[in-house]
């Protein structure tokens, strides 16, 4: 039996095997494991502290405050439990035994779990009172496992957007029947009578051609603005180390989104084709570095195209930030605005109208070209700071 105890940061506090706990705090950086019979009665998580209950471990009296974490695994039981705002709450249970304050964070816990699971990750979303007013995450791994997960039984009508994360940031949003692409896979949620389904897929790699030869007669085609002419694309005079630096800075970039890149016109397969070179042939819609035919959301069409209308007087570093940002459009990434006054420009990197920040801090020299990552949000162009 433990009585009055704090447990501080780096200690480990395990109670089990029909042990029991009162009045226990766990400060920032302490862990207490419930299990096997052990109860922990009168508990206070406090931020950044970790509470995990096990299959057999018993919680009553419990209160996890702002940045405190709260863990039920499978056969873990709560009673009187009191998440407060800010407070993280993960696990398999049934909500009847909470209370939450206004800002208390739920979580769809994912990591470990196998697709295809037949438990679920909250049990039974009937008992949730004031479901609307409590904000959902979806936790998630970079290496997460293809297959359906059954998040929830009880969520008919659920209709929350969950903002999915992994241990480190925010990566997206997603809500009933939406897809969202993250890190190479798509992830889909759906209701199923009243399941709350996740559905983890890998999707087809896309291709993507880098035309650096020039071309005579290619078209441009924007189905949503009803756009459509034929255009001739200079020859640039990229060296081959320049065109190798290109290819390798966008696979680089891109290295968790399953596209591949190549120098070859592929065949029996869908693509996508930048174009590289100089064209007047936009000059009446505007002053570009770039214009792509669509802005494809969640990569519908594997065969729209992109111009980068840069030659060998431009850096690769240029080259590059403009060609991810042309491809940032035809993959259906996040940062397209539509507010009713579309024109080409919206597909376009303007010379006139760019935003810049100089507020980079990523260490990794080729993800700040991929304009669509999460970490890169409010970075904007690089490319002028080069």
């Amino acid at each position: 039996m433990a009585n009055n105890a704090t447990v501080f940061s780096g200690g480990t506090l395990d109670v089990n095997s029909g042990g029991t706990a009162c009045d226990i705090v766990v400060s920032s950086g302490g862990n207490l494991h419930i299990s096997i019979v052990g109860v922990a009665d009168r508990t206070a998580v406090n931020p950044d502290g970790r509470m995990i209950l096990e299959s057999g471990g018993t919680a009553t009296n419990t209160t996890v405050a702002a940045g405190g974490i709260l863990k039920i695994e499978s056969g873990g039981q709560l009673n009187s439990v009191e998440i407060q705002s800010g407070g993280k709450l993960f696990g398999y249970f049934d909500y009847g035994a909470v209370t939450f304050e206004a800002g208390a964070v739920l979580y769809f816990d994912i990591l470990g779990i196998s697709p295809d699971n037949t438990g679920a990750a909250l049990v039974n979303l009937t008992s949730l009172p004031d479901q609307d007013n409590l904000p959902f995450k979806l936790m998630i791994s970079d290496s997460q496992e293809a297959g359906n997960y059954k998040l929830a039984e009880g969520a008919s009508g659920f209709d929350q957007t969950i903002s999915v994360v992994n241990d480190v940031m925010e990566l997206g949003f997603i809500s009933t029947e939406q897809s969202v692409q993250i890190n190479g896979k798509e992830y889909t949620l759906s209701l199923n009578g009243g399941d709350l389904m996740l559905n983890v897929n890998v999707p087809t790699a896309q291709y993507v051609y880098l035309d650096f030869d020039g071309e005579g007669l290619v078209s441009y085609n924007n189905p949503d603005l009803n756009i459509s002419f034929n255009l001739s694309v200079g020859v640039p005079g990229f060296s081959e180390e320049q065109r190798t630096a290109i290819v390798s800075a966008l696979s680089k970039a891109y290295n968790k989104d399953n596209i591949v890149f190549t120098l070859k016109r592929p065949e029996n397969v869908d693509y996508s084709t930048l174009y590289l070179g100089q064209s007047s042939a936009f000059a009446d819609y505007g002053d570009f570095f770039g214009v792509a035919e669509t802005h494809d959301g969640n990569n519908q069409n594997k065969n729209d195209n992109a111009f980068v209308l840069l030659d060998e007087n431009y850096s690769t570093g240029q080259i590059v930030s403009v060609a991810s940002h042309m491809l940032d459009h035809l993959l259906g990434f996040s940062y397209f605005v539509v507010d009713g006054n579309q024109d080409i420009g919206k597909y376009a990197e303007n010379k006139t109208l760019l935003s810049y920040s100089s507020d980079w801090t990523q260490e990794d020299p080729y993800n700040k070209y991929c304009l669509h990552r999460p970490e890169n949000r409010g970075t904007v162009h690089y490319w002028l700071y080069q």
